[in-house]
């Protein structure tokens, strides 16, 4: 009998259990079409308590689709005020950090200040995301 490579937090990722992949979720899109920061789903993975973990599991990723700046949620802090608990990288560098941050903030950024026809671009969810360890995303994005 093989032992399982998998820790508790992995297991009660893969409970959780994906719909197909790539397939958009009903709550998934916002009125004229644009992906949400944060979904039923979403808040769903975040709320699997993992934080506390050496190597904690990373659910979801946000990230700035004209630049720099990435934001790696872990566990949900307070799903109300939409504040995460993760791993921000906003230059790949030694400044990276665990953290909370706001998503309701980052809805509010807009990336793209030379845009002339007054559309709001700004942070996106990465849905093609898949769950790693954190140590996986800080080797995948940090050069240090």
């Amino acid at each position: 009998m093989q032992q399982s490579s998998k820790d508790e937090s992995e297991l009660a990722w893969e409970e959780l259990a994906w719909e197909e992949e790539n397939k958009l979720h009903e709550d998934e899109t916002e009125h004229g079409g644009d992906l949400k920061l944060l979904t039923k789903q979403v808040v769903k993975d975040l709320s699997v308590k993992t934080a506390e973990e050496v190597d904690p599991m990373v659910k979801a990723h946000w990230f700035n689709p004209y630049g720099r700046g990435h934001w790696f949620g872990i566990e949900m802090i307070d799903e109300e005020n939409e504040i995460v608990f993760g791993y921000v990288s906003l230059f790949g560098d030694w400044n990276d950090e665990l953290g909370d941050f706001s998503l309701k903030e980052l809805a509010e950024v807009n990336c793209n200040p030379f845009n002339k026809n007054g559309q709001h671009m700004g942070i996106e969810r990465d849905r093609y995301f898949s769950p790693m360890k954190l140590s996986e995303v800080k080797n995948q994005y940090t050069k240090y």
